[in-house]
């Protein structure tokens, strides 16, 4: 999660949902800003403000005594703009006046502080009042911030260093604050020495028990550095401040206020009522579909999903993402190219709240369709979402066979939820033989190929001889592609042994790993002193354009998965013409004929046969070119993700059509509550369970012991059209890694 310094929330290239109250409400935050002879740049603090997807704001900007014609008539037409923005005049008092008077003056109950340099990303203030709202211990809630023009830095501190403010600031001014607890304060000291309002304004709420919260995210941008507001003195005078400032602040050294977010907090109760509506503007023939995803990480799967948002933004779909499982979120920036309305929720509300800010994004955005893509929390909230929304279309899609992980994983899931999911749509023919064998009815399935946008997968787009020169490699030396998360799916150790074979038989090749995962360091060592060193490389998790690149300078792909429905990255590197060398597994053999590339079944014999198959291609680069040219006129004769779009698009009317007057759910309200609960957690266990190295987030004997709640939750979510209230225990491998450690927990 790694902003673009120049990408900032004015950008005219980002994505512009034109958010806009959909009705009259009373404002929820008041913006305050405090405008002196303010330059041209300030045009982007307004953008930023206009882009907000919290609509339910005013703002009041202070005029303190501009007297630039320039800086007035620019002023003057910002209010132009839009009713909610009002300025109010005073001489010119000073910075901490005029935020005293604007925060007087506002209505609403939290104050958005912002200076005419400063911008926010369009959901900051939806996620820190939400976490103001659910986590009442604090005052007021900030970000991690970007440093732009100038002042490109990326920083990471905030309220969290507590006590270390006595020593100097660590935020910017930008924050979301109470508004009863600035007023409780009498807000800023306006008798405070020039350059220290802020940093003065943080102590005093200390002083008087409040604290906040820091957002793990990119939300905040700023145009000056964030250091210490102290002017140079002389030793005396520092002296004397310093004495000063203890009298002032040293009884927080021993008193700092202890406010902490309990992230996992067990059996919390499941609150449903919404702290506030949000109500944003519909346009006509508009269709808003949410999509669930456990991650926005490197993967064929999300590649899908941002070719999804791209293609179907252009037929008048609008996509609100969220993920439900804490990551590195390692594509949030393409994510937010595509659609500024993304929710990493572990970031800003506890796993209980998760239910109803899903409805709360339903009734905020005038959902109609729920699309779930490998997302184990959205597969167990469903009934209890559609018990909420019968009306709405719930589908999911999955492109990956996953038999070797909880027992079928998320197409296992996705055919135990059945009722409640009115479509199940699978990337091929191989998956939806798959399902049918599990139980899911044949007129509710349907395959959609994950396909490949030809005009975005273009080789003809890229240089591809000054891509190959930046990697050190010379014309005539293939290079070898091995492109996903390594993890033992992709079997990172089988392709090492391919490539030290192929090394050792002195072959011209380059081989370079793009992408990172759990198996990455193990991967690396494997090369470490050996012959092949010299001919790999690794470049870690990569961008979506960062992975064109590399395959418009590439020749082959090697992917010897485990398991796979149709590999995504091989629609993209035909289209983009690599030959693939890949395992004959899942419904690749749909894809990859014997013209296009070479498919090796599983068998004792694996390293042989891929290295039989690649010494063939790397010793005929005639051969190379014609399969090259094959496999890319195959993709754009049969797997264009156009298709896809247009398939996806009728599966979403068809369903819509069939479910906008459903006027009830299978399953009763109570009972959806109740599974809710129960899901929520079992899935806090799951991943206080896989997070143990922290020594906060170990399970004691009792807890482990009712992780039985796991299979209970599963049970209530997958059996109750079935048989009415009766909950199956359905078993994992995860329980008996449970239950064992519970036998070893009690042997101590």
């Amino acid at each position: 999660m790694k902003p673009e310094f120049l990408n900032t929330p004015a950008n005219t290239g980002r994505p512009d949902y034109g958010y806009r109250q959909g009705g009259i409400s009373d404002p929820l935050v008041s913006v305050i800003t405090v405008y002196y002879n303010a330059s041209a740049v300030f045009w982007e603090a307004v953008r930023s403000v206009l882009r907000m997807s919290c609509v339910d704001w005013e703002w009041l900007i202070i005029d303190d005594g501009s007297d630039s014609p320039e800086s007035l008539g620019q002023l003057e037409r910002v209010t132009k703009l839009d009713a909610r923005i009002r300025v109010l005049r005073q001489s010119h008092a000073g910075l901490a006046a005029g935020l005293n008077r604007a925060a007087h003056e506002a209505q609403g109950d939290y104050l958005l502080r912002i200076d005419p340099d400063e911008l926010v990303e369009p959901t900051f203030v939806e996620k820190a009042v939400w976490l103001l709202e659910t986590q009442p211990q604090f005052a007021f809630c900030n970000s991690w911030s970007v440093g732009c023009d100038t002042q490109a830095f990326l920083w990471r501190e905030g309220f969290e260093r507590r006590a270390d403010f006595l020593n100097r600031t660590w935020v910017q001014p930008c924050a979301v604050i109470r508004r009863d607890a600035y007023l409780s304060i009498e807000g800023y000291d306006e008798h405070a020495q020039a350059g220290l309002e802020d940093w003065t304004f943080w102590l005093r709420m200390a002083l008087n028990g409040f604290w906040g919260y820091t957002l793990h995210e990119y939300l905040l941008w700023t145009r000056r550095p964030i250091e210490s507001p102290l002017p140079e003195m002389t030793k005396e005078q520092r002296e004397q401040f310093t004495v000063q400032w203890q009298a002032a602040y040293g009884n927080l050294l021993i008193n700092f206020p202890a406010r902490v977010w309990f992230k996992q907090a067990p059996y919390t109760d499941l609150i449903t009522a919404l702290p506030f509506t949000n109500r944003i503007q519909r346009k006509p023939n508009e269709t808003r579909v949410l999509l669930i995803l456990d991650s926005l990480d490197m993967g064929g799967g999300n590649r899908f999903v941002l070719d999804l948002i791209r293609i179907m933004s252009q037929r008048g779909y609008r996509f609100t993402v969220v993920t439900t499982k804490p990551s590195e979120q390692q594509w949030y920036e393409e994510f937010t190219m595509l659609t500024p309305d993304v929710f990493c929720l572990d970031i800003f509300i506890n796993m209980a709240d998760y239910p109803r800010f899903l409805s709360y994004l339903v009734e905020s955005r005038g959902l109609d369709t729920i699309l779930i893509a490998n997302s184990e929390a959205g597969y167990l909230l469903v009934p209890y979402l559609q018990a909420m929304y019968p009306e709405l279309a719930f589908l999911d899609f999955n492109n990956i066979d996953q038999s070797d992980w909880n027992q079928g994983g998320y197409p296992a899931m996705s055919a135990r939820i059945r009722p409640p999911l009115d479509r199940n749509i699978v990337s091929s023919n191989y998956l939806r033989r798959w399902m049918l064998e599990h139980g899911v009815d044949a007129e509710r399935l349907m395959v959609i190929r994950t396909n490949a946008d030809v005009d975005h997968w273009n080789l003809a787009r890229f240089e591809r001889p000054e891509l190959r020169s930046a990697l050190g490699v010379v014309d005539e030396t293939p290079i070898i592609l091995y492109v996903g998360q390594i993890n033992s799916r992709k079997r990172p150790f089988l392709f090492a042994s391919i490539i030290k074979r192929l090394a050792e038989e002195r072959l011209n090749f380059f081989a370079l790993v793009v992408g990172d995962g759990e198996e990455l360091p193990k991967l690396q060592a494997m090369f470490k002193g050996s012959a092949a060193a010299a001919k790999i490389g690794f470049t870690g998790m990569v961008t979506p354009i960062r992975v064109q690149e590399l395959m418009a300078a590439g020749d082959i792909l090697l992917l010897p998965s485990a398991h796979e429905g149709i590999a995504a990255t091989l629609y993209e590197a035909m289209s983009m013409e690599l030959i693939p060398v890949a395992a004959d597994v899942g419904g690749n053999s749909e894809l990859v004929t014997p013209d296009t590339g070479v498919l090796i079944p599983l068998s004792d014999d694996e390293v042989n046969n891929y290295v039989d198959a690649l010494k063939a291609l790397l010793a005929d680069p005639l051969k190379r070119n014609i399969q090259k040219k094959r496999a890319r006129k195959r993709i754009m004769d049969s797997f264009n993700f156009q298709t896809s779009a247009e398939l996806m698009d009728k599966a979403i009317r068809d369903v819509r059509t069939q479910t906008m007057h459903r006027m009830q759910s299978p399953v009763a309200p109570d009972l959806a509550h109740y599974m809710a609960h129960l899901a929520v957690e079992a899935l806090r266990k799951d991943q206080k369970w896989q997070s143990a190295a922290d020594p906060e987030a170990r399970y004691t004997p009792t807890e482990v012991q009712n992780s039985r709640s796991w299979r209970f939750a599963w049970g209530a979510v997958t059996t109750w059209w079935a048989v009415k209230l009766r909950l199956m225990p359905l078993g994992s491998k995860r329980l008996k890694t449970y239950e064992n450690f519970v036998k070893r927990f009690n042997k101590k």
